[in-house]
């Protein structure tokens, strides 16, 4: 997978699916592709989404948690 790209895992979204992905603190935004499940251990509770280094970047987080809001659709 290539780190320059906006990647992400989440619990539930299927795999390709688009979340656009807001920073509530500063308002920045990207979207990102769900490539895979963010596994259910204990480093992930209470985290919606983990997303890649570029994307963390373009969204201007300094920290490895941050306020987000998530935006979606899936498809039945």
């Amino acid at each position: 997978i290539n780190p320059e790209r906006y990647f992400a895992l989440h619990p539930s979204a299927p795999v390709g699916t688009i979340i656009r992905v807001t920073n509530t603190m500063n308002g920045n935004a990207v979207y990102v592709k769900v490539v895979g499940a963010l596994p259910q251990t204990g480093d992930n509770e209470n985290i919606m989404i983990r997303v890649s280094r570029a994307a963390g970047k373009k969204l201007g987080i300094s920290d490895k948690r941050f306020q987000a809001a998530l935006s979606y659709t899936v498809e039945e």
